[in-house]
């Protein structure tokens, strides 16, 4: 009996622990999408690893960054105004993606979401959606997945981007139908009519 419920509380732990962070599938969770909806966009510069886990990762060598100190480097949006924020990563019970694989000194696109409402508010990640892309300044671009079918955009198209209107794609996307339509019908005028049988 003692060896039934203690199997069934460990299989309740772990769909409990499962349910924590299930994401829906999602057609599109690129960059590009996140930032449509953020409040925060930025060019940063991690600084520093600032809080560690006080206990290991499996598939990751040594202590686990808990909280991250950045540079804001440049910001796209928001009214954030601090030269350096804080970003705080998973503590295996949440549904936020490890800082582990940040590199300090590296540069990074970001839409982070805000951990409170305070003005001196700490940012996090969520892992059902891509809130930042890795970023090679040489190059002059950012890396990851950015769109449904781009890995990669230059930094210079990034902030292009953000800046075109969305009343300007919707007229582009609704001269593209009208183009398609008037070939349809044009196809449809040059076929031969079939001659009436006498």
């Amino acid at each position: 009996m003692n060896r039934t419920l203690l199997l069934f509380a460990f299989v309740l732990l772990l769909s409990v622990k499962g349910l924590a962070c299930s994401c829906t599938v999602a057609l599109d969770d690129s960059f590009k999408k996140t930032v449509k909806s953020s409040d925060f966009v930025a060019l940063v510069k991690v600084i520093s690893f600032d809080e560690f886990l006080n206990r290991s990762i499996i598939g990751y060598e040594g202590r686990m960054p808990y909280a991250m100190t950045v540079e804001v480097v440049k910001k796209y949006t928001g009214t954030e105004s601090r030269q350096k924020i804080t970003i705080v990563g998973d503590n295996g019970m949440l549904c936020r993606p490890y800082l582990g694989e940040f590199k300090i000194g590296a540069h990074y696109l970001i839409a982070p979401l805000t951990v409170d409402n305070t003005s001196q508010t700490d940012y996090t990640f969520f892992s059902c959606r891509t809130d930042y892309l890795n970023v090679d300044l040489a190059a002059g671009k950012a890396i990851g997945n950015y769109s449904l079918f781009a890995k990669e955009i230059t930094l210079a198209d990034f902030e292009e981007g953000l800046k075109s209107n969305p009343l300007t794609t919707l007229v582009l996307i609704l001269m593209g139908m009208v183009i398609i339509i008037a070939l349809i019908f044009v196809g449809r005028s040059r076929r031969p009519k079939p001659e009436a049988s006498s």
